[in-house]
């Protein structure tokens, strides 16, 4: 969530980041991605109205996203399993 904010960060009108800046820094520090003196820069940076897939190269991958989908991978195969189990 963090991360697709931040992605978009640069394009969103004044009012919008303001109203959104909370939600960013809650979606930050809930991540546990970050520790709390980098939560601050990012959200320093933020506040400059940085560009933030465009500083990185373009669109890359997120880190979290991958590890979210891997547990998730990882769940759906065990359900499976377990429904598997009780059909046989």
């Amino acid at each position: 969530m963090a991360w697709e904010l931040l992605a978009e960060w640069g394009r969103l009108e004044d009012e919008e980041r303001w109203e959104k800046l909370d939600f960013l820094e809650f979606a930050l520090r809930e991540s546990h991605a970050l520790g709390a003196e980098q939560v601050r820069q990012v959200l320093d940076v933020a506040n400059s109205v940085a560009y933030w897939d465009e500083m990185i190269g373009g669109f890359v991958r997120d880190p979290l996203l991958e590890q979210l989908q891997a547990v998730r991978d990882d769940f759906v195969d065990v359900a499976y399993g377990v429904l598997d189990s009780l059909v046989a």
